[in-house]
């Protein structure tokens, strides 16, 4: 959700009111072509036809009236279709709600693997971070802009690079290096420069209404890990929408060609409204590039650009409550005939409600004052491993995965453009006040 880092009631009075009516008239028609076909008689019959006679005496034959097949949906099933048809045509305002001294907590989980090979090296990676992010709402102006800073409160970090040379005999290197700032009190070369960030101000945005930004401001230089869209707020169309509808946010990227010169290209995010259940919007979105590929030289520096997924926007609360995040790209051949890059990556966000943030702040608070964990194994006196896993999570952190089993299938779900999301929203974090 930040480009710094690592990637509501609905049976309303009206609204029942118009599926039941709907149903009523859907039964009712039913009913009367039942009626009707009742009360048709031939005047006369000859086999299997009946002889109607016109006005002007010609005797017309007519094919016999077939019964109506009886109907194969259940009563649930119709009021289900008939709920949806008028779904469609409701339309919903997405908009961007904070109040100037606010605090807004989230969480993130952000999962990679990636194999690169080249010259017969084979480098595997697989890491795995969970941060916490706060945004401190400084100030909302009658135009409904809102000022924030956005600060990283904690990470607790873990990543394993395997490297494998098909060139001689040695075996293949493996690297582990781990990072809680919860409880390290120093941190290992690789995760040093985001040690430093903790607990500080790392950008400020000003947004508009529907999740435009209107200003911006880093403490740090842009990694620009997510990709393309990953901003803070998403861009939301500044007119009520219907599901169905879809909007496109263009943007720009830069890379290298096969001479060494810079090419810019064209790509959008393409966003659109799946459904509305119990107030919250789920919006699809995926990344499209626009700009011809000139080589896969090119496509190798914007995979992790190439972003597709969901998001849940709860429109009371004016706040998405849940993000998730997809790469899945690979190219062959951008930098000689047997290289190859494959990135795969996961990540998943959400809101955290205030009780959950004094849990949180609890635990952050006991982790401090205690000295990290120690084993003796024979004999030698060694730090606990504090790499994000079931067994290390405290009972209110999200059950996470270890970055050293595979990314998970995905669950029972509904494949649309660019996204997976759930069939229900029981599972939604956030969606109560």
């Amino acid at each position: 959700m930040f480009g710094s880092y690592f990637k509501n009631r609905f049976l309303e009075s009206k609204t029942a009111l118009a599926i039941t009516v709907a149903a009523t008239f859907l039964f009712a028609g039913l009913f009367a072509g039942d009626l009707a076909a009742q009360e048709t008689k031939p005047t006369t019959s000859t086999s299997d036809s009946a002889v109607v006679e016109s006005a002007s005496g010609t005797k017309l034959q007519a094919e016999e009236k077939k019964p109506a097949a009886k109907s194969t949906k259940s009563a649930a099933d119709l009021i289900k279709a008939a709920t949806e048809k008028i779904g469609k045509k409701k339309t919903y305002v997405l908009k961007y709600k904070m109040k100037a001294g606010e605090k807004i907590h989230w969480y993130h989980d952000h999962r990679i693997t990636s194999k690169n090979r080249m010259a017969g090296v084979t480098n595997d990676t697989m890491s795995r971070m969970q941060t916490d992010f706060v945004w401190t709402v400084n100030s909302v102006d009658v135009l409904n802009r809102m000022n924030f800073d956005v600060t990283l409160e904690s990470i607790n970090a873990f990543s394993k690079t395997t490297d494998d040379d098909a060139n001689d005999d040695k075996p293949a290197s493996n690297v582990s290096d781990s990072y809680n700032s919860r409880v390290d009190e120093k941190a290992p070369d690789l995760y040093v420069s985001i040690a430093e960030r903790v607990g500080k101000p790392l950008s400020q945005y000003t947004v508009t209404h529907n999740g435009l930004i209107a200003d911006s401001k880093s403490n740090y230089r842009k990694s620009d890990i997510g990709g393309v869209g990953d901003t803070p707020t998403f861009a939301f169309p500044d007119k009520p929408i219907s599901v169905g509808h879809k909007w496109q946010v263009p943007d720009t990227l830069r890379a290298k060609n096969e001479h060494g010169v810079y090419q810019n290209l064209k790509v959008q995010v393409e966003y659109q409204l799946k459904k509305v259940v119990n107030g919250n919007a789920y919006i699809s979105f995926y990344t499209q590039v626009l700009t011809p590929l000139e080589s896969n030289k090119v496509k190798s520096q914007i995979l992790t650009h190439l972003a597709s997924g969901y998001i849940v926007f709860n429109i009371e609360r004016g706040l998405p409550i849940r993000r998730e995040v997809e790469w899945d790209e690979k190219v062959q051949g951008y930098k000689g005939p047997d290289s190859y890059l494959k990135y795969t990556a996961k990540r998943s966000e959400r809101l955290l409600e205030p009780k959950e943030v004094s849990e949180r702040n609890l635990d952050r608070t006991l982790a401090s004052t205690k000295t990290a964990t120690v084993n003796k194994v024979d004999g030698v006196t060694e730090k606990a491993s504090t790499r994000p896993d079931d067994s290390t999570e405290s009972k209110n952190q999200a059950q996470p995965l270890s970055p050293l089993k595979p990314l998970p299938a995905k669950a029972d779900t509904t494949q649309t453009d660019g996204a997976t999301i759930p069939e229900t929203a029981s599972a939604d974090s956030g969606s109560k006040k």
